[in-house]
């Protein structure tokens, strides 16, 4: 037979287990009782035979097979792979098959009347693994640290010192392909094929990476006007290239920076830039000297520099007084190249000749002619503007006088300004000859102002008069002056008079609102008049304040700060009004001020097992502070909804209605729920290819069975501490689960094998019902390979799942003994089961099969599942979980209806599921067992009612729990979680 027997959901190895035919059992006794009676009998030969083979199924020629037991024997293999070991007592032994290249291979035997055959199938040594040695493919030194992983993926390794590697897990027979990774190397990829049985090699050569310096451009050329260019330096190799540049030593050009660096994928950027001040107008050039660890270049730079003419021109005055004709200017180009000038004359009275012209360096003359025909008398005056090409520019005063007669005239003899009016114009004009001085004298007045004081004014220009009077600051009623103007032309005298009403009080704002984040506002208070005004404001109500209360109005605008309590005031819109009284004003003025009041909504997160606040916590596009709480100050949502999450917690959704709310602060707590975390191991002697894990009741004790001793071992859950282990062998072997009774702290274990016994007898197994303290066994026969346990503590009743019978057999507790059998349908397998009230439900081949316990038959079958492994139930009854091992998910059945109303993702394989009363209440935590990835899935489950229905509902943890290799079985308390490790043969403990 086989070296190992594998169980149909756990993937774990367990001892093989030798039934003998019913038929042999007969013989048995027969032989002695003949024996025994007639004295004499032929002797049966006994032995053991077999074939070693390959993992391939070929014959393994020279294996060394070795038996000790009653006798010792060894021998090798023949060229067919077979061996034989006769004429050996009957009894109990150990056999062993070794070869060099392969796993040694060891099993127990039994020997009882006749030959026994005993098929071996070895394993090389690293079979179906990948190895090799990583080299630098330059200098074929070994590369240590180099990590390594496969496509498709598998694990993750890293080469020594040496260069070697190796995928030590053993593979499936596939191609694969090796990615080798290092810094400073390039990434390499090479295929290789593992066959069945073999080990597979493959040595990787990493070609180191090599940077290569170039250029964006082959050259800068900065033209005549270009100031700044940049500079792409490249790296067109691999790698990171480290260039410098030469510092220049020509003045006239400046670098951003000497130095950098320039991967494949991101260049680096030099700008340069150049001055041409004080160069000569020519071309300059240089070279910009560039090394790096990936060569050394030099890049040509060029500038032209044109020249650059000035302008100058001499004298910048001409006077041609009373009888001058010509005068003239000098312009000069005071600069290089040539200079093309313009020159404007504003007035024609003034000529020029010539208008305009080219100057290099003989400086050009220029002659002005003084036209004073048909001019009035009087002094002229322009400027005449000489531009350059280059845009210089010199100005030329040029001025002459003609003789003049002047005689005043004034438009009006009075100006009113009434009580509205602020400025008004006099025109002063010389309806004689010449040019007309004038003066205009007038009294040191506040309310009075005049400009101009003086000028002149000829026939064709007259002079304006500006007049302002002011009213601020001044006593109401009529104010007069008489001003006089004196000039070379006569005087005039005017009559100027104003009216000073009282004042209005005035608000830039008739109506204030106040937003509901807004604490203040103000506006602008000011007079309509020209008076100063004393005021005084008072509120309608006490929430509403203003500030200054009171003050006193002048020429600048004062202003008030409305400032708003909200304490009082409840959510929705408040009114008050604001009253400004003055006893200078025809009337007090009154501002309406309206104010909006939100709620404000506190989020506290906390611990919902410690009732600590959780800060750091994400929820609302904020995180909470140290008191674990969010803040949304005067919101005006109607609903504040959304979910929270915090590292190593469940995510929680919340929903909050302001819509209707009278409180100015609405808080809401959320309590999460904190996800275990890997707290240590519990090990020990005892713990021997450890399985399954179950608690008692109040949560003291954790129960496990050992599958390799037969044995059940006590654990502390206060201290994880084993404290004692009672062995089963005498009852049977190979215990498959077992299940604590919830009232009486009874310990049942399912003992899968148990030694034939009585000849030609059927073959039934055992369970083993012991007290909480393990002081004892109490053995219950059952049908063959019991292999799953469910308890009705209503009815005291246990139910044993029966695998090679195909049958479950119901035990009473009370008299301890099977008192009926249930039938699967369509003779199907049963494997593991739980109790829901008064109906069993059980795993049926590839369903999930539903037994009536008080009509004793089976009602229905539940086809919607894939691959059940495991079943557990809800806290409330209502809802039955089931593990679908090929589709890596947790299905949901409704007990009412019985049928899978959801199905919930989870890890890669799951086998194992557990259940436990959650923190919050009416909410249960689930942990699925994912032996493929050895990781947990945590949900939080809970129920809304929803019409006459209650909705199931799960938070699923956001990441999975990771765990050791290859987890079985599950057990979940308030504080703790265990999983049990088989192929370590310890317990992993996760804590809240």
């Amino acid at each position: 037979m086989s070296s190992k027997t594998t169980s149909d959901f756990s993937n774990h190895s367990i001892s093989p287990i030798f039934c003998l035919p019913s038929s042999w059992i007969t013989l048995l006794a027969i032989s002695i009782y003949l024996s025994l009676t007639i004295g004499c009998s032929d002797k049966t030969e006994l032995g053991i035979e077999g074939k070693v083979l390959t993992e391939s199924g070929q014959p393994l020629v020279g294996a060394r097979v070795s038996i000790s037991g009653p006798e010792s024997h060894s021998s090798a293999t023949d060229s067919n792979g077979k061996f034989l070991f006769g004429d050996i007592v009957a009894g109990s032994y150990q056999i062993t098959v070794t070869k060099s290249g392969y796993q040694a291979y060891t099993n127990q035997i039994t020997v009882i009347d006749t030959i026994s055959t005993a098929d071996v199938i070895l394993e090389k040594e690293n079979s179906q693994t990948i190895s090799g040695v990583v080299l630098n493919k330059e200098s074929q030194q070994p590369l240590a640290n180099v990590q390594l992983t496969t496509i498709p993926v598998t694990t993750v390794v890293t080469s020594d010192s040496n260069g070697n590697y190796q995928f030590a897990q053993k593979l499936q027979p596939a191609n694969y392909v090796v990615k080798a990774v290092a810094e400073g190397f390039e990434t390499t990829q090479l295929e290789v094929v593992v066959k069945l049985g073999e080990p597979a090699r493959v040595d990787i050569l990493l070609p180191p990476l090599k940077p290569v310096l170039a250029f964006s451009d082959s050259g800068l050329d900065f033209g005549l006007d270009k100031d700044s260019l940049k500079l792409i330096i490249k790296n067109d190799g691999t790698g990171t290239l480290n260039w410098t540049v030469a510092r220049p030593n020509e003045a006239w050009i400046k670098l951003e920076k000497l130095k950098g660096t320039a991967s494949p994928e991101v260049p680096d950027i030099i700008s340069i830039e150049v001055k041409r001040d004080e160069l000569e107008p020519r071309d300059h050039q240089l070279e910009l000297a560039f090394t790096s660890d990936g060569g050394v270049q030099k890049l040509p730079v060029t500038i032209n520099v044109k020249p650059q003419p000035a302008l100058f021109v001499s004298p910048e005055k001409l006077d041609f007084g009373r009888d001058k004709q010509t005068l003239e200017i000098s312009i000069e180009n005071r600069g290089t190249g040539q200079l093309e000038w313009t020159i404007s004359t504003p007035e024609k009275w003034i000529t020029v000749e010539p208008i305009s012209g080219q100057t290099r360096q003989t400086p050009t003359i220029v002659k002005l002619r003084a036209d004073r025909q048909d001019l009035a008398p009087g002094n002229y005056q322009q400027q005449l503007t000489i531009i350059s090409k280059n845009s210089d520019k010199m100005d030329i005063s040029v001025s002459f006088i003609v003789t003049e007669r002047p005689q005043i005239n004034v438009e009006a003899r009075s100006l009113d300004f009434g009580q509205d009016e602020v400025n008004q114009t006099l025109t002063i004009r010389n309806v004689g000859t010449g040019q007309l001085d004038w003066q205009i004298s007038v009294p040191d007045l506040e309310w009075l102002k005049v400009v101009p004081q003086g000028g002149t004014a000829s026939q064709q220009n007259s002079s304006v008069v500006n007049l302002g009077v002011t009213r601020r600051g001044l006593e109401a009623k009529s104010y007069q002056q008489t001003i006089t103007i004196t000039s070379d032309g006569g005087d005039w005298a005017v009559e100027v008079s104003m009216l000073v009403d009282r004042p209005i009080l005035v608000a830039n704002k008739q109506r204030l609102s106040l937003a509901p984040e807004e604490k203040e506002k103000s506006f602008q208070l000011s007079r309509q008049g020209f008076s100063p005004i004393d005021f005084e404001i008072q509120s309608s109500q006490k929430w509403l304040q203003a500030d200054p209360q009171r003050g006193q109005l002048e020429d600048q605008a004062v202003t008030v700060r409305v400032q708003v309590d909200r304490k009082p005031l409840p959510p929705g819109k408040s009114q008050a009004v604001l009253t400004v009284n003055s006893q200078q004003t025809q009337q007090n003025l009154d501002l309406t001020v309206v104010v909006e009041v939100l709620p404000t909504f506190s989020l506290k997160v906390i611990d919902v097992k410690t009732n600590r606040p959780i800060s750091q916590a994400k929820a609302l596009n904020r995180e909470t502070q140290a008191d674990g709480r969010i803040q949304l100050k005067d919101t005006d949502l109607s609903t504040v909804d959304g979910s929270v999450s915090a590292d190593g917690y469940l995510n929680q959704s919340f929903s909050v209605s302001l819509k209707s709310t009278k409180q100015r602060l609405v808080e809401k707590t959320i309590r999460l729920t904190p996800i275990p975390r890997p707290a240590g191991q519990i090990k020990s002697r005892d713990l021997d290819l450890p399985t399954e894990i179950a608690l008692s009741s109040d949560g003291v004790f954790a129960y496990v069975i050992n599958s390799e001793l037969s044995t059940v071992s006590q654990i502390a859950v206060g201290s994880d501490q084993v404290l004692k282990t009672y062995d089963l062998s005498d009852d049977g072997q190979a215990p498959k689960d077992l299940i604590v009774h919830p009232l009486t702290g009874q310990v049942v274990v399912a003992n899968s094998f148990v030694k034939p016994i009585k000849l030609g007898a059927v073959q039934n197994d055992t369970i083993s019902i012991l007290p909480e303290l393990l002081n004892r066994s109490m053995v219950v026969s059952v049908g063959n390979y019991p292999i799953g346990l469910a308890i009705d503590p209503t009815a005291n009743q246990l139910y044993v799942a029966n695998q090679s019978s195909r049958t479950i057999s119901v035990v009473d507790l009370d008299q301890r003994k099977e008192i009926g059998l249930l039938t699967p349908s369509r003779n199907g397998v049963p494997n593991r089961m739980m109790m829901s009230n008064d109906h069993l439900y059980a795993i049926v081949d590839g369903t999930v099969e539903i037994f009536d316990t008080r009509l004793k038959k089976s009602i229905k079958r539940i086809n919607k599942v894939f691959g059940p492994s495991d079943l557990a139930i809800s806290s409330n009854r209502k809802f039955v979980y089931v593990v679908n091992n090929k589709k890596n998910s947790l299905g949901v059945i409704d007990t009412v209806n019985q049928v899978v109303i959801k199905e919930i993702p989870v890890g890669l394989s799951p086998v194992r599921v557990a259940v436990s009363k959650g923190f919050h209440p009416g909410r249960d935590l689930i942990f699925v067992v994912n032996q493929g990835d050895s990781t947990l899935t945590m949900l939080e489950t809970w129920t809304n009612e929803v019409g006459l229905f209650e909705a199931w509902q799960a938070e699923v943890a956001p990441q999975p729990i990771k765990v050791g290799f290859m987890p079985l079985g599950i057990a979940v308390t308030t504080d703790k979680v265990y999983v049990v490790l088989q192929e370590d043969s310890v317990i992993e403990v996760l804590e809240f």
